[in-house]
């Protein structure tokens, strides 16, 4: 488990995607944007490893690495 908090200055969707270190999507959502966006993301059937969360709002898109242990 995971959160996703920050304040949004648009007013769009946010899409949360995570892909293992292959490539390959093991989750995505969207999410309405209220302006404070926070959202716990659970990951249940995630293997050991390193992923990339992808967080994209609007025109802009943030790429985080997590690690699963």
């Amino acid at each position: 488990n995971f959160s996703i908090q920050y304040t949004s200055p648009t007013a769009g969707d946010v899409a949360v995607m995570v892909h293992d270190i292959r490539g390959r999507k093991v989750f995505e959502s969207r999410y309405t944007n209220t302006g404070m966006f926070m959202q716990n993301i659970a990951l249940n059937s995630a293997e050991t490893g390193i992923y990339l969360v992808t967080v994209q709002d609007g025109n802009k898109k943030m790429v985080k690495k997590i690690v699963v242990e």
